[in-house]
Formats: C-alpha cells, sequence, structure tokens
C-alpha cells in the first residue's frame, strides 16, 4: 500500500509545481517548494496522514504563502520590471479550457503580482485549482469569511486586466504575423495589431538593455518593435515553441536564446500585452530544454 501510495503521490508533482509556479512565477522556487512538501510528507508515519494528496497540496500553498512576503520586497527592487521566469512544460489541465491555460500565460502569472500573498494563494486555489472556500480556509489557517473577502478583492484587482482572450491557435497566427512585421520594420503593420491600450513589458534584470517602465499605447510600443529591427543580428532566429501554455517567440543567435516573447490578444485578435523575457538567469531553464544556450553558459 505504501507503494502506491508513494507513486500516487510522484504523479502529483505536476499539480503542485503548477501550483507553485503560478503563486511564485518561479520555476527553481516553485521545485524547492514541492521537494520540501515531499521532505516532510516522508518525515511524517505513515499512519499520521489520511489524506496525503491534500498534507502536500497545504504543505506546498502554505511555503509560498511565506516566500511570497519576502518575494514582494525582492521584487520591489529588481532593477526594472520583473516577469516571470519562463517554463517550458507547464500544462496541467484539458487544452481547451482557456481560463485554466490562461492562468499560466506570462501575463496572467505577472498580473497576479498585484495581489497580496493571501489574495494570490486564495485566488490560485479557488479560481484555478476549484477549492471551496472552507477547504482553502483549512488550508491556510484562515476563516473561510477571511478567504472569501480575500478572493473577493483579488477578483477586484484583477477584474481591469482580465479579458476575453483568443485561442492559443490564434495566438500563434498573430504571433508569427507580429514578428514578421518587426523584422520588416514596419510601423504601421504593427499599429493595426495593437490594442489601443497595448502595453509591453521587458524583463532584462539589469543583464540586459530593457525599458524600465512598461511602454503603453499603439504610437509608441509599434515605434518600439519597428526599430528593433535595425538592432538584430544578421543571423536572428526565431521559432515559435509553446512556453507557459501558450506560443511564444524564441529568439537566438548562434544557438544563444536571448529573449522570451508572448503576446496576449483579446478575442478579436488585437495584441494586448507583450511580455519579453530576456534576463539571461530566467531564460536559463526555458533554453536548456529547447537545446539552446543563453549568455550567461555562452562559450
Amino acid at each position: 500500500m505504501s507503494t502506491e501510495v508513494d507513486l500516487l503521490l510522484q504523479r502529483e508533482r505536476g499539480r503542485l509545481f503548477a501550483l507553485a509556479y503560478r503563486m511564485l512565477g518561479s520555476v527553481g522556487e516553485a521545485e524547492d517548494a514541492v521537494q520540501e512538501a515531499f521532505t516532510r510528507w516522508y518525515a511524517q508515519p505513515r499512519d499520521a496522514v489520511q489524506n496525503p494528496a491534500g498534507f502536500l497540496t497545504t504543505v506546498v500553498a502554505n511555503i509560498c504563502l511565506d516566500q511570497l512576503k519576502s518575494a514582494r520586497r525582492r521584487h520591489e527592487d529588481y532593477p526594472g520590471v520583473w516577469l516571470p521566469e519562463p517554463v517550458a512544460a507547464l500544462q496541467d489541465g484539458p487544452e481547451d479550457d482557456l481560463q485554466r491555460l490562461e492562468s499560466i500565460s506570462l501575463a496572467f502569472v505577472s498580473l497576479l503580482e498585484a495581489l497580496n500573498p493571501l489574495e494570490r494563494a486564495v485566488f490560485v486555489l479557488v479560481e484555478v485549482f476549484d477549492y471551496a472556500h472552507a477547504e482553502v480556509a483549512a488550508m491556510l489557517g484562515r476563516t473561510p469569511e477571511a478567504c472569501r473577502q480575500a478572493l473577493h478583492r483579488a477578483r477586484q484587482s484583477l477584474a481591469a486586466h482580465r479579458r476575453a482572450v483568443a485561442p492559443a491557435e490564434r495566438h500563434r497566427k498573430l504571433l508569427l504575423s507580429f514578428v514578421a512585421a518587426v523584422q520588416r520594420g514596419d510601423v504601421d503593420e504593427l499599429a493595426q495589431m495593437l490594442a489601443d491600450d497595448v502595453e509591453s513589458r521587458a524583463d532584462g534584470g539589469g543583464f540586459v538593455n530593457a525599458a524600465a517602465r512598461p511602454i503603453t499605447g499603439v504610437r509608441a510600443v509599434s515605434r518600439l518593435f519597428a526599430g528593433l529591427s535595425k538592432q538584430s543580428p544578421p543571423d536572428l532566429a526565431v521559432r515559435i515553441e509553446t512556453v507557459n501554455g501558450w506560443p511564444a517567440a524564441l529568439l537566438s543567435s548562434a544557438g544563444v536564446l536571448w529573449s522570451v516573447l508572448q503576446l496576449r490578444a483579446d478575442d478579436g485578435a488585437r495584441i494586448l500585452r507583450i511580455d519579453n523575457v530576456m534576463n539571461p538567469y530566467k531564460l536559463a531553464r526555458v533554453a536548456a530544454a529547447f537545446g539552446l544556450r543563453t549568455a550567461t553558459d555562452a562559450p
């Protein structure tokens, strides 16, 4: 029986990682949270835990809740715009579940930064993982009413940013058109793809030149990306891969990954947001997943 339980729980790792990643936005920290939860599980007498999966979920949620409190301070001191670390494999639900799929995109995980730690934990557990308020309250050591209030505040905070999103295949086609227009430096073509309130964010982490603040508006964003064509290396390679569950453009040169760029488009296929992760330390894992290097380990 013990072996059967262990095998079952090992299959839970993907779900636990998906929970931790949504809460933390860091692959390494999410992996550490899951590993710590399993360490605590194996330290328990087998007959002391009636619901092993529930035990692990509770431990992961609370580890993440604690980490979020210090992470907020780190992100406030972060040089420039902070974006989540991209992850190559993170599909923990049906591919046609658009709301669940959206919740792992770079844009949405970044939006969760606007929430305080309790709001973020409750939102993810209730809205994404379908736990009831009473279950979440028991996990986090709060009252059901406190969790309901936290969820209400989280929904209000995110309401202005939550629009109907185009399916992944339309994102892929739009991304291909966007990249082609960027390579041509076509300002007018780019402008036609953008929503009026489009926002572009680039995370260089202080290691790569990137705008220190989000760039907003059609004129500014279209000119920004049209200008990039003049700065691109002649051997620039662009490939479209699935990152954070959505199509993303991987821009590389001589086998070195320089950028992971992902769009968020509304159901009218206009670009609402562009997220561009350029911090080489955040690109390391996704680069390795696709057979590339980063500037930190290039010869």
